[in-house]
């Protein structure tokens, strides 16, 4: 009991509640005073407030569920990741998407990080080993973002207790797995509700628990605003199309349905305005092509080009439709002449 009088002081103490002695009040001064002993001292009197605060603040849970964006053109009926893994079709991605250094390279201010520029003096030996290093780095820069199917968004139902209804009338009970090893797609994570039932953890529960136990870099517990049907299209008509997708790829999993929503959306207001240039030598270039190809809404991208006078991009293009869609009217008129860009356009 001694011990824990004394731990009561020290704490007091730390927290600036005494000071030299003399009473110190961080609230007001109509704060009831508790008396503290303490062995073999005198009795010191503390303010102490009832609703004094010691620990973590977590926001209030209501100011984070939102509505967030939805798009009804995601991968949610047929898989696309075997064609998007095609070794044809990420050919066609990688040449249409280029390498242009000078972007892949540009200073982004994304990650809040700023380095340093550096001057060094080379051979030409040296010089040659850098600049292939250099293009090593781009590779792994531009390396697109998985396109696949879309998670099913219904919990799957695991048991139904009615002994349990009602135990714990305004929470959920989560369990998680947090086995080191374990990918977090793959753990094992699931929710007792208030009523008795036992089921498997929808994708917002498991995003927010992979991210307590197992947090990753530059993705938050709660999902930003900026993915929001009230921001994202104010952000978007700024043609802030890259940190959208920089944003979305850092906080989601390429099957989350909020991840696929918000690139439809973004890929949808390229698409109006025709800036399609804007997404070229970056990451997100191919997926945004075969976004197009797949939902069959490529006519404006291929008149983009065609005005441009560049033939071979608009053939390439058309070369991938019928890549995809195989069975398709134009991929069966046009079998024979695939590797003929501008025979295709014609």
């Amino acid at each position: 009991m001694a011990a824990l009088q004394r731990n009561i002081v020290d704490l007091a103490a730390k927290l600036s509640f005494c000071h030299t002695n003399r009473v110190k009040s961080i609230l007001s001064s109509t704060v009831p005073a508790i008396t503290v002993p303490v062995r073999g001292k005198t009795r010191k009197k503390y303010l102490f407030h009832p609703d004094a605060f010691i620990g973590f603040k977590v926001d209030p849970r209501e100011q984070h569920e939102r509505e967030y964006v939805s798009h009804p053109l995601i991968y949610k009926d047929v898989d696309p990741a075997p064609r998007f893994m095609d070794c044809r079709v990420q050919s066609i991605l990688k040449n249409l998407t280029g390498c242009d250094m000078d972007k892949v390279f540009r200073f982004r201010a994304v990650l809040n990080v700023v380095t340093t520029p550096q001057i060094v003096f080379f051979t030409d030996e040296q010089l040659e080993q850098s600049q292939k290093r250099a293009e090593v780095k781009a590779a792994e820069l531009l390396m697109m973002p998985p396109v696949m199917l879309v998670r099913n968004q219904e919990p799957q139902v695991i048991s139904y207790d009615p002994a349990l209804a009602g135990l714990m009338p305004n929470f959920r009970t989560v369990f998680t797995d947090i086995s080191l090893g374990v990918a977090d797609h793959n753990r094992i994570i699931v929710v007792r509700d208030n009523t008795g039932t036992l089921r498997h953890a929808s994708i917002s529960e498991r995003r927010r628990m992979n991210q307590i136990y197992n947090r990753k870099q530059y993705r938050k517990i709660f999902i930003s605003e900026l993915f929001t049907a009230k921001f994202l299209p104010n952000i978007l008509e700024r043609e802030e199309y890259e940190f959208v997708l920089d944003r979305a790829c850092e906080q989601f999993e390429p099957d989350d349905p909020a991840y696929q929503s918000t690139v439809a959306h973004v890929y949808e207001a390229v698409d109006e305005k025709q800036l399609y240039d804007k997404l070229l030598s970056t990451r997100y270039y191919g997926p945004m092509l075969f976004f197009f190809v797949w939902h069959k809404k490529i006519d404006n991208y291929l008149a983009y080009h065609l005005r441009n006078g560049r033939l071979d991009t608009a053939g390439e293009a058309v070369r991938l439709y019928c890549l995809v869609h195989q069975k398709s009217d134009v991929a069966l008129s046009s079998s024979p002449d695939l590797d003929n860009a501008i025979t295709l356009v014609e």
